[in-house]
């Protein structure tokens, strides 16, 4: 009997069916800074690539023994975000590991991470806590 996910934020990623997500975590953008301090220099002088480094997408998740992840780690393909407000984020992705646990009473539970490959679309939304 494979589940799907609720009412809430969804995942979608090929393959990645029959799961019931508890929690997801967009691990925030970053930058590497160089340090262009130079050593006659008294300041300190830092300059941002402007390569943005997407991050990782964790999500905690249920499913039953017959959803076979682990054939997932290692691909890459589209993934996309929709939170419940109707705001959207995709981009290429690479499942990137998978945390299993042994299962309680018939589910299986695990943490799943997705890197960020490439570039993303954001698209913006509104969001009315208790709506």
């Amino acid at each position: 009997m494979a589940i799907g996910q609720g009412a809430g934020t969804t995942v979608a990623f090929t393959g990645f069916t029959g799961v019931c997500l508890t929690d997801v975590n967009n691990g925030g953008k970053s930058v590497a800074m160089l340090d262009g301090t130079c050593m006659d220099s008294a300041r300190m002088i830092k300059i941002a690539n402007k390569n943005v480094d997407l991050g990782t997408v964790t999500t905690n998740l249920m499913y039953d023994d017959t959803v076979n992840l682990d054939a997932l780690i290692g691909t890459t393909g589209p993934l996309t975000l929709t939170d419940p407000g109707g705001g959207v984020e995709t981009g290429e992705a690479t499942f990137s590991s998978l945390d299993k646990t042994r299962p309680i009473n018939d589910m299986m539970t695990a943490t799943v991470t997705f890197t960020w490959t490439g570039d993303d679309t954001t698209t913006a939304y509104s969001f009315t806590p208790g709506a």
